[in-house]
């Protein structure tokens, strides 16, 4: 039986269904009835995938922030799902295929657009408003740990915020703020005291690195999304060049080793989101149903390939795919 190695789970599902439907009326009985389940199992998770990005655009929309959620984290889905695109282009998969894998490039871009529109600028955050007429706004760093004060995370975090709060209160104080407005202003934080001999270790320095990605400037995520639509054109242009001046065994190898990356962008992605969830002790702004969509579309769609066959070879060719779907579960059991 010959297996088409593809880009993503979510191609591999699709090929996988017309592929089963095809060779439907050639197969025995039993084999026959694993193929029933094999669809039945890969068109759920197909739709799960379809779905997956709509409840946190939905919840973006109606909360008009999307603070709840990792840059880093888009940044990766957004590139996987780039490398998906330009797999399933060059390795001459359905146009199904393809068209779906632009349509999770496009959802991306929307999803990256709304973080950033929805981004509340420093007068928004600090309230400017609430200034006394001929007060001055306290500098940018102390904006910036104005900003960040409403985060708990670890230890060393906790201490830099403490001396950002403490700092601004003494400017603003020194500007013409009375404690009343200042506590208006911040509200109840509390923030645990620092334990003598704590060191810094290497993975709160990842934390804080992620919560700095966090706070990049509007004109940088525009910056951005014209360089990812610059990037779609120029590899839909490449993409054209390889089809027509390489044999198709260089695009073959090509579109796998795009494929493989995307499998490895979309397993890395969950890890900003973690840190990030981690910094700020919580998960409020996360649609939890798009996470339940990812989960329902994984564990279906492993038990889309296990359905149909438990044969050592067949499981030897999808278990790039099958590790990729269960390693990425305990990562969105962490999430929600």
């Amino acid at each position: 039986m010959f297996l088409h190695l593809v880009s993503s789970q979510r191609q591999q599902t699709l090929i996988s269904l017309q592929t089963a439907n095809d060779n439907l009326n050639t197969v025995t009985e039993e084999q026959g009835m694993n193929a029933v389940w094999s669809d039945i199992f890969g068109y759920i998770s197909f739709g799960c995938w379809l779905l997956v990005l709509l409840p946190q655009l939905w919840l973006n929309y109606r909360r008009k922030s999307s603070d709840g959620l990792s840059l880093g984290f888009i940044l990766l889905w957004l590139a996987g799902d780039f490398a998906d695109w330009f797999g399933a282009y060059v390795g001459r998969l359905l146009l199904p295929a393809i068209l779906i894998a632009l349509y999770f490039v496009v959802t991306d871009i929307v999803l990256l657009a709304q973080m950033f529109c929805y981004r509340k600028s420093d007068d928004q955050i600090f309230g400017a408003g609430q200034l006394p007429e001929g007060a001055e706004r306290p500098p940018l760093m102390m904006r910036r740990g104005r900003r960040a004060c409403r985060y708990s995370g670890p230890e060393h975090f906790k201490r830099r915020l403490e001396e950002y709060r403490e700092a601004e209160r003494e400017a603003l104080l020194d500007r013409g703020f009375d404690e009343g407005q200042i506590d208006s202003m911040y509200g109840a934080i509390p923030v645990a005291a620092p334990s003598a001999n704590e060191s810094e270790s290497a993975f709160e320095q990842v934390v804080s690195s992620v919560r700095e990605i966090g706070s990049a400037k509007t004109g940088k995520a525009i910056a951005t999304a014209l360089i990812v639509f610059l990037l779609l054109i120029g590899s839909g242009v490449g993409a054209r060049v390889l089809l027509a001046y390489y044999p198709q065994r260089v695009t073959d190898v090509v579109s796998q080793v795009f494929g493989y990356a995307s499998a490895a962008m979309f397993f890395i992605a969950y890890i900003p989101q973690i840190a990030w969830n981690f910094t700020a002790q919580s998960t409020e702004g996360i649609s939890s149903a798009m996470f339940a969509f990812t989960v329902l579309g994984n564990i279906t769609y492993c038990l889309s390939i296990l359905s149909m066959s438990m044969e050592r070879d067949y499981l030897i060719a999808y278990a790039p795919w099958l590790a990729g779907a269960a390693g990425t579960l305990g990562f969105e059991a962490l999430i929600l």
